[in-house]
C-alpha cells in the first residue's frame, strides 16, 4: 500500500490525537467546583428527613429511646476535618440564630469528630433518650450507636 492510501487515516489518527490532548489540557485547568460548600443534616432513623420522634409527637417522655442519623457530605474541594457538636434543646431554652450565625448558647452534650474526603458522604447514628428529670435539671443519656 502506498502512502495515498494511508494518507487519510493518518489525518484522522493526528487530528484524534490532538483533539485527546486538547481535552486534557484544558479538563487540567478547568475548575473542578464551581461552589464549595458542606451539608450537616439531621434524618429520622429511617435515614429520610421524616420520623423524628415517636407516633410524629414531639413530647418527649422518660426513658423514651430516640434513634436519629447526622447526615454530613463533603463538596469542599479538598479533605476536611470537623466537628460536630450536638445540643438537645427544650421549647424554654435559647434556640441557635441562623440568620445571625450564632448557635445556642446551651450546653454542648457531645463532640463527634469526623474526617471527610472530597465528595465524601457519612451517617452517624445517635441515640439518646431522657433518663432523669429535676427541677431545673434534665440528665440525657445518649451516644453513638
Amino acid at each position: 500500500m502506498s502512502f495515498k492510501e494511508f494518507k487519510p487515516f493518518l489525518i484522522l489518527g493526528v487530528f484524534l490525537g490532538l483533539l485527546i490532548v486538547s481535552i486534557y489540557i484544558v479538563s487540567a485547568y478547568w475548575p473542578r467546583y464551581e461552589e464549595y460548600f458542606f451539608e450537616l443534616g439531621l434524618l429520622g432513623k429511617e435515614g429520610k428527613a421524616e420520623n423524628y420522634f415517636p407516633d410524629d409527637n414531639s413530647s418527649i417522655y422518660l426513658g423514651t429511646p430516640m434513634s436519629w442519623l447526622i447526615y454530613v457530605h463533603n463538596h469542599m474541594g479538598s479533605e476536611q476535618d470537623v466537628s460536630i457538636r450536638v445540643k438537645i434543646l427544650n421549647s424554654t431554652m435559647e434556640a441557635p440564630d441562623d440568620r445571625g450565625h450564632k448557635p445556642s448558647p446551651e450546653q454542648v452534650f457531645l463532640e463527634i469528630p469526623v474526617s471527610l474526603s472530597v465528595d465524601e458522604t457519612v451517617l452517624v447514628p445517635y441515640s439518646w433518650s431522657v433518663r432523669m428529670l429535676s427541677i431545673g435539671m434534665v440528665l440525657l443519656s445518649m451516644g453513638l450507636l
